[in-house]
């Protein structure tokens, strides 16, 4: 059995196995012949050649002649071989490729942009209602006077922390060291009353400079906020995969903070 059988035997559209590539080469070269034959030129066992011819003939690679008890096989030619891979192209672009779009667009992010601090407060709650329970919720560059009164003002604050210790879920907060002060305000006049093991968790970054962005990191999202413009731009990307790329980013930064 040579190289080019075991090669033709990738195609299993067309060959099952090297046996078959093998039969069909020695059909090809030789010119139709019967089992018996076959047996001889390609020093497979008839039985052999019989049940692969069965399965040949199924695929449409070899046509099967009857003369009486006498069955000749005879190679289909390469030119109609040809058209039935074409054919099978045309079936993978009209059917079976525009499945796999489908199936690949279920893995695409999912955007979703609010503009205001009362639609940010309305998403946060939403958020937090799909949060599981204890699941913590972790937090990059975080800006805690700007998420405060973007909550005051939207009077959704009560109701947020209400519902987070209700249901048990930890905040985790990566903040820079110019923020400090604004996190024990928080903390003295709006969460003093908390119980110790729901208060928010802070370790700071020690930087020269801060980012003016805010990234929370929810269960199966993440989302961007821009506090300093006006109206505050937020972005909601829901994908596993950024928000694994984003937890791991948190996970370093909250293994250098302080």
């Amino acid at each position: 059995m040579d190289e080019l059988a075991f090669s033709l035997s990738k195609n299993k559209q067309l060959f099952s196995n090297p046996r078959q590539a093998h039969i069909y080469l020695t059909l090809l070269r030789s010119g139709a012949m019967g089992a018996e034959r076959l047996s001889k030129e390609t020093k497979l066992h008839r039985e052999t050649i019989q049940r692969e011819l069965k399965k040949m003939e199924g695929k449409g690679v070899v046509k099967i002649t009857r003369a009486g008890r006498n069955r000749r096989a005879e190679a289909i030619p390469i030119a109609a071989l040809q058209e039935a891979l074409e054919r099978s192209k045309e079936n993978f672009d009209s059917i079976l490729k525009p499945l796999l779009e489908v199936e690949a667009a279920k893995n695409e992010p999912q955007v979703q942009i609010v503009s205001n601090d009362h639609s940010f407060a309305l998403l946060q709650i939403k958020l937090l209602k799909l949060q599981p329970e204890r699941e913590t919720i972790y937090v990059l560059s975080t800006q805690p006077k700007a998420w405060r009164e973007a909550m005051t003002g939207s009077r959704k604050l009560n109701a947020f922390e209400k519902l987070r210790i209700e249901k048990e879920i930890g905040f985790q907060l990566s903040c820079f060291s110019d923020y400090r002060g604004e996190v024990e305000y928080n903390n003295r006049e709006y969460f003093a009353g908390q119980p110790a093991t729901l208060k928010r968790k802070y370790r700071y970054v020690e930087t020269e400079e801060s980012s003016p962005l805010q990234i929370q990191i929810w269960q199966n999202a993440v989302l961007i906020s821009m506090f300093k413009i006006s109206p505050s731009m937020h972005i909601l990307i829901e994908n596993k995969d950024v928000r694994k790329a984003m937890r791991a980013y948190f996970d370093v930064l909250w293994s250098v903070g302080k």
